[in-house]
């Protein structure tokens, strides 16, 4: 399967996962490919967690980024940013380039750094790069909400 396949697999799946209930581990477990399953850091204990977020409030911006990049994603981290209930941005769109092997994702309403770096990460260990990143937040769009 291309690396194009897998990212695409992963975002049709995350938008149709909508549900407020879908938030568990073993509906994701079940859903997601078993090459995304590989790449997620093993759970830790709440109190490791603690721990390290004591040490990253303490840390100057450098370590504090090199300290999320080297923690990686735990399973259940990364999907709160795609779980229904998650109501403040969305993956509203996916364009697939006619002329090239690009594909287009626009994520509605992200405020946060957080979600984006969940679909960067996402990008990434499908295989596939991001050739330019444009981050614009436009109040009037209102993708996600009836």
């Amino acid at each position: 399967m291309s690396s194009r396949a897998r990212l695409t697999e992963v975002i049709d799946i995350l938008m149709v996962s909508k549900s407020p209930a879908d938030q568990n581990r073993e509906y994701w477990s079940s859903l997601l490919p078993p090459w995304l399953l590989d790449n997620f850091s093993p759970e830790i204990s709440r109190q490791a967690k603690l721990e390290w977020l004591a040490k990253w409030r303490s840390a100057g911006v450098a370590e504090q980024s090199r300290m999320v990049s080297s923690r990686g994603w735990e399973l259940m981290q990364w999907t709160y940013w795609f779980d229904g209930s998650n109501r403040e941005w969305g993956l509203s769109n996916v364009e697939n380039s006619p002329t090239d092997d690009t594909l287009k994702i626009l994520i509605a309403e992200a405020e946060e750094d957080s979600p984006i770096r969940a679909v960067e990460w996402l990008i990434e260990r499908s295989g596939c790069r991001i050739l330019d990143k444009e981050v614009a937040y436009d109040p009037d769009l209102n993708y996600l909400k009836p």
